[in-house]
């Protein structure tokens, strides 16, 4: 978290500087994400699921920004039948898990106009909050949460019809991790609408 605010604060420090030329916009997009997480054997995986996310930006050069994001990633989930014993008697019990995931991100924006639209890349940081939770029928639930701050990226195109309303697409790239200290990527393709001010 620590580096991250620093990140913000000298970004912030060159978006100020350059003030004359700053354009702000925000913005809401939504898409599928994709948990790249392995399945274990017997068990059927679902790793994608819709992502949303709200966003707002500072273009203080037309080819240099930053941008600020809070996502949720939807969550990945797996199941199975097992046959367990209870005491001695043998049990059908259903196990599932799943884990969500969410949190803010911080980039560094680099952009390039061509007329109406714009292609941009990002890199930055991001605080995901991976919360993950295990059930086994009849014996219950246990859950557990992990946040974790690492490097995310992002390319995309935006198109402009107006002056001030637009459309976006953009993949992203984020990292989770699990309370066992193993982490793992999680992708977001998604499309939105953007005013600039």
């Amino acid at each position: 978290m620590k580096r991250l605010l620093i990140a913000a604060a000298v970004l912030a420090a060159f978006a100020f500087s350059g003030a004359a030329f700053g354009q702000a916009y925000v913005g809401g997009s939504i898409g599928q994400s994709d948990f790249k997480l392995d399945c274990d054997p017997g068990f059927t995986c679902d790793t994608k699921d819709t992502g949303y996310k709200v966003f707002g930006g500072y273009m203080f050069m037309p080819y240099l920004g930053i941008e600020g994001a809070w996502v949720d990633l939807g969550k990945a989930s797996e199941s199975a039948t097992l046959n367990v014993l209870n005491g001695k008697v043998p049990t059908v019990v259903t196990a599932t898990a799943s884990i969500k995931a969410s949190g803010f991100a911080l980039y560094g924006v680099g952009a390039y106009p061509i007329g109406d639209t714009t292609l941009f890349a990002k890199l930055g940081l991001a605080s995901i909050k991976a919360k993950s939770e295990a059930c086994l029928t009849g014996f219950g639930c246990d859950s557990e949460s992990e946040t974790n701050t690492d490097l995310a990226w992002g390319v995309g195109a935006s198109y402009h019809f107006t002056k001030n309303f637009g459309a976006r697409l953009e993949f992203e790239r984020f990292r989770g991790k699990f309370t066992d200290g193993e982490k793992f990527d999680i992708d977001l393709l998604s499309a939105g609408v953007q005013y600039r001010f």
